[in-house]
């Protein structure tokens, strides 16, 4: 293990850290190896445990499908799932394992503490969200690593000096890397996987998004709002996003056809909800808010202030539109609205970005430039409104896009490194 990354690691669990996320994620991994004794003295049986590990919601979604295929084919099994962001801690739905909290501190005796009570009989990794010391750990209790979903893009920090050199070590421990193309195999080749041990199987998150229906207790109160027009539905919104939607909402409200806006925040906080509604009054917009909690009534532009809810609010929509694509760090999921069959809209950065450039190749979703943002918007929304026969074939193109099987595929793969 490097020297230098185990005194950052113990230096970031005593340096002062403002209130938010970072601070939750490290308040929640200081106390996460006493919790999984706990549970492991009380629960742990001798059977084999499979340790997943995932990020985020996002990367969660990449095992849910394995976890629930190795529950029905090893039902005597155990499994767990371990995260490092609290948006996982919040998330409302429930995951098919047996238990799920915060990763281990990045610290060698928490590591240790959590693989002696768990006693893993294989940890697997959600897309690439490899801690050193864990997979540490794992090596030294002889325990295989796989990475499930693995992705990493072509211009990612990991590919470059130093972090290249810090995790090359971490990589040329895993046991099996399964990753969604073929694109993909040399990247992980040059972070240091081995050749042998990378396998293209698809993308498991195609067989949850495939999957998963839209829960009718969330759309049903906005069955009312949404039947009365054309429905966009904006997901993910950052501030760049909101500016251009609101702005080309703004023009496109004067058409004859009824049409009207749904715009789900990535991160909905009260003053931002109030700067969106201001900038859609000062517009001629009649704007809402709605929290999840009843029905609504005939705005133009509703706002949503409810978390965990995206995924459903989808399956309202005729057209989407998906956020992040103004930034530096990537457009959001352009599969959960392709996965309903719903033609996408997003910001220049979906060119950039290899997982969602697959569905603008495939015209199931389009690119609006930074040049002339709500222009082009404009147009866009246009055209789809205008030739509905046109929108439903984008959106069988954008769905056409996923594949089901990866999570069967994963699961044989784990099953191999077990001998089972």
């Amino acid at each position: 293990m490097n020297l230098v990354y185990r005194a950052a690691a113990r230096l970031f669990h005593l340096v002062p850290l403002p209130p938010g996320k970072l601070a939750d994620a490290r308040t929640g991994r200081r106390g996460a190896a006493a919790r999984w004794t706990n549970w492991a003295s009380d629960t742990r049986s001798e059977t084999p445990l499979v340790w997943f590990h995932a990020a985020s919601v996002g990367e969660s979604q990449v095992v849910v499908p394995i976890a629930a295929l190795v529950r029905d084919r090893h039902p005597s099994w155990q499994t767990v799932l371990t995260y490092s962001s609290p948006s996982v801690a919040a998330w409302p739905h429930p995951h098919p394992v047996d238990r799920t909290d915060y990763a281990p501190a990045e610290l060698p005796s928490a590591v240790a503490a959590v693989f002696n009570a768990l006693r893993p009989a294989i940890v697997v990794v959600s897309r690439g969200d490899l801690w050193p010391e864990m997979v540490a750990g794992a090596s030294a209790w002889g325990v295989p690593v796989a990475v499930v979903g693995g992705a990493v893009g072509p211009h990612s920090a990991r590919l470059r000096w130093p972090v290249s050199a810090l995790l090359g070590t971490v990589h040329r421990r895993l046991a099996f890397v399964g990753v969604p193309d073929a694109d993909e195999v040399p990247r992980w080749v040059r972070l240091g996987a081995r050749r042998e041990a990378v396998y293209v199987t698809g993308d498991p998150r195609d067989d949850y998004l495939l999957e998963r229906t839209p829960r009718e207790a969330v759309i049903g109160p906005l069955a009312r709002w949404a039947s009365a027009a054309t429905v966009m539905v904006a997901g993910s919104t950052h501030a760049p996003d909101e500016e251009v939607l609101i702005d080309a909402f703004a023009k496109l409200v004067s058409r004859a056809s009824p049409v009207r806006l749904m715009v789900v925040p990535h991160a909905p906080r009260p003053f931002g909800i109030a700067r969106l509604l201001a900038r859609a009054r000062d517009r001629g917009i009649d704007a809402a808010t709605w929290d999840g909690s009843e029905e609504v009534g005939d705005a133009q532009l509703l706002i949503v202030s409810r978390t965990g809810v995206l995924s459903d609010l989808y399956g309202l929509a005729d057209i989407a539109y998906v956020g992040g694509g103004f930034g530096t760090k990537g457009v959001h999921s352009v599969a959960e609205p392709a996965a309903l069959g719903v033609p996408v809209v997003a910001g220049p950065a979906v060119l950039h970005d290899p997982a969602a450039r697959r569905f603008v190749q495939a015209r199931g979703a389009r690119a609006i430039r930074s040049r002339y943002p709500v222009r082009d918007l404009v147009r866009r929304w246009a055209a789809w409104l205008d030739h509905p026969e046109a929108r439903a074939a984008a959106g069988r193109a954008a769905r056409d896009q996923l594949h089901s099987g990866a999570a069967a595929a994963s699961v044989i793969a784990l099953e191999g490194l077990l001998g089972v």
